[in-house]
């Protein structure tokens, strides 16, 4: 039995698993990576590759801001902030949205969007429980998490799948992943597509479609024996997160050292204790990252990743023979892939094969990258599409309020986006 063919069965077999999750998808991406290995189509080096991939230090880096941000109170102190300021300026529910969808985007950048919508939940269920207020849980949470969504995926840090993506890319021919901005061409397109939805069309829509009786929410207690916050160890970790951010954007360091510098500098400072900081790092999210580069290392160099593209190309035409249209079918896969199964997987899967696929017809691998990788995480049309979209089900949402009204945007964004990577990157070549 050829490799090439052995890789395709291990593939199938991932689909199913990352698909049906009868096994946790880490465990699912460490089977994949050691079939690649035991089978033979692997070398040692190249099966673990992804622990030294710098997408996989990105990640350990950035989780341990996540834990100083949590640990040092400065993730509370910011609720609080944020909670004064909307309840000192009243305003109507379509401009709070507005400017939450802004903050929240924003903030994403650099922040954990799980964290982001934990706050804002906060926010929205104290503004919601104002006598007299206008502000409703049901017309709020749920569009301020699709922006934390688009904020995330707009920077190289805040999101697992950009992350993973641009791992991906750096292990192709291109030879480098994502800069600090890049991610934006498709996250800043969907947040500004986003904005005008809900100007427009998605705000009546929501009134009309959210006929439910929403749920007040408590998403943290308050804990009167809770130690008093540092104010140093708040400042501190902001001002080595913006350290960080510049050397992100205008160094020639590698991101995944500088974040993992940064890690080490919130420890020295004290801002988080080492115990902190490596026993509350999303270790499965580490491993889920490494392991994945590993196993599309084996798509690629056992030929499997030939075969299924030769398949697609002819499968889709004068569609796949384009950059655009490559591109057009990364978005819709994505998005498609990304609503029902977890969006990593499905950038693990798409982006290889991609890859192929463009290399044939001599299309640029970065807007594909972007297409299918920044496209992945920003599937709107069911609760399971990513975390924080999944957080927002306690408000009482039902399974037709995220298909009906996410799933227009969902669309609403792929034509936008679509639009600004031809202009990018296609029109007039």
């Amino acid at each position: 039995m050829s490799q090439s063919v052995i890789a395709i069965i291990i593939l199938v077999a991932v689909i199913i698993l990352y698909a049906t999750e009868k096994i946790p998808l880490v465990l699912t991406s460490m089977l994949s990576m050691l079939a690649m290995y035991f089978s033979g189509i692997l070398e040692f080096g190249d099966a673990f590759g992804g622990f030294a991939n710098n997408a996989t230090h990105m990640v350990i880096g950035m989780s341990i801001f996540g834990v100083a941000f949590s640990s040092t109170g400065l993730a509370d102190l910011i609720g609080e902030k944020l909670g004064e300021f909307f309840s000192k300026h009243q305003m109507s529910e379509k401009k709070f949205l507005t400017l939450g969808t802004i903050l929240s985007a924003v903030l994403s950048t650099v922040i954990s969007p799980v964290l982001i919508v934990a706050i804002f939940m906060n926010i929205i269920d104290g503004l919601a429980s104002q006598k007299g207020s206008v502000i409703t849980r049901r017309h709020t949470v749920l569009p301020l998490s699709q922006a934390a969504t688009a904020g995330a995926s707009s920077t190289i840090i805040s999101s697992t799948t950009v992350i993973l993506s641009s791992g991906l890319l750096a292990e192709s021919a291109m030879g480098r992943g994502f800069t600090f901005f890049e991610p934006a061409l498709i996250g800043g397109t969907f947040l500004l597509t986003h904005i005008l939805f809900y100007a427009t069309i998605g705000y009546p829509l929501m009134k009309k479609v959210y006929n439910f009786e929403e749920k007040p929410l408590v998403i943290h207690e308050k804990n009167e024996e809770k130690k008093e916050r540092s104010k140093y160890k708040c400042t501190m970790t902001l001002v080595i997160l913006a350290i960080c951010v510049l050397f992100f954007i205008f160094s020639d360091f590698k991101l995944g050292a500088m974040a993992m510098a940064g890690g080490a500098a919130l420890i020295l400072t004290g801002c988080i204790t080492a115990d902190e900081a490596f026993n509350k790092i999303n270790w499965p999210i580490v491993l889920l990252v490494a392991c994945s580069i590993g196993f599309a290392k084996g798509i690629d160099v056992s030929g499997a990743g030939v075969a299924i593209a030769e398949f697609l190309i002819r499968l889709c035409g004068p569609l796949a023979q384009t950059g655009i249209g490559l591109c057009i079918i990364g978005l819709i896969a994505s998005s498609l892939l990304s609503n029902v199964m977890s969006n990593s997987s499905t950038a693990l899967i798409l982006i290889p094969i991609l890859f192929v696929m463009a290399e044939k017809i001599g299309c640029p691998y970065l807007p594909v990258a972007l297409s299918a990788g920044v496209g992945a995480g920003l599937a709107m049309a069911t609760p399971i599409c990513t975390t924080n979209i999944t957080q927002t089900t306690p408000v009482g949402y039902r399974f037709k309020d995220y298909l009906i009204v996410g799933g227009l945007l969902n669309v609403c964004s792929i034509i936008t986006c679509t639009i600004v990577l031809y202009l990018v990157f296609f029109l007039g070549k």
